[in-house]
């Protein structure tokens, strides 16, 4: 489960709260980070917020006490991006979490075939100076495009996934 800004308080709060949710791994993404209680056995945490994003304020909280039940973290904290950097913005450092999220559930096994290649491709571009990129068939424009991925973008057209030169 992935979630952004409420949302992964949402994901967060679910993974370490339900007693009925399984889930196989949580993914807040620009949520709070402040401590929590994690149970012993929470799902591995991929975690990521930008230095500049007022929920940030120097605090490592969620990480360490994810630390400190055993628990798998992968966390990023990236040098910019503000609030709400979705999938990310060109030219800052939040353009380059979804590749390595892609990496992270490719490397602990949550991927499988064609996902799984996927990751790797995407780790191969992220360190070529390259960055994932949607195309789309926009009906309504009537004409092909092609953008920087964003979640808004994302629930509103299917895309398949493509390599341009950042």
């Amino acid at each position: 489960m992935i979630g952004f800004w409420a949302g992964a308080g949402l994901t967060l709060q679910s993974a370490l709260r339900s007693k009925a949710m399984k889930l196989a791994f949580i993914g807040p993404i620009y949520g709070g980070v402040g401590p929590v209680d994690v149970p012993k056995d929470a799902p591995p945490m991929f975690n990521v917020i930008a230095a500049d994003d007022f929920l940030f304020r120097g605090q490592f909280g969620v990480v360490k006490s994810s630390f400190d039940a055993g628990r798998s973290v992968e966390f990023h904290l990236l040098q910019n991006g503000g609030h709400g950097f979705g999938l990310g913005y060109p030219g800052s450092t939040a353009s380059g979490w979804f590749p390595a999220f892609m990496c992270w559930l490719g490397v602990s096994g949550f991927l499988a075939g064609k996902a799984n290649a996927l990751a790797a491709l995407a780790r191969r571009a992220s360190r070529s100076g390259y960055e994932v990129r949607s195309r789309t068939f926009c009906k309504a424009a009537g004409a092909q495009q092609s953008r920087s991925c964003s979640s808004d973008h994302l629930r509103h057209h299917p895309s398949l996934m493509r390599l341009q030169a950042a």
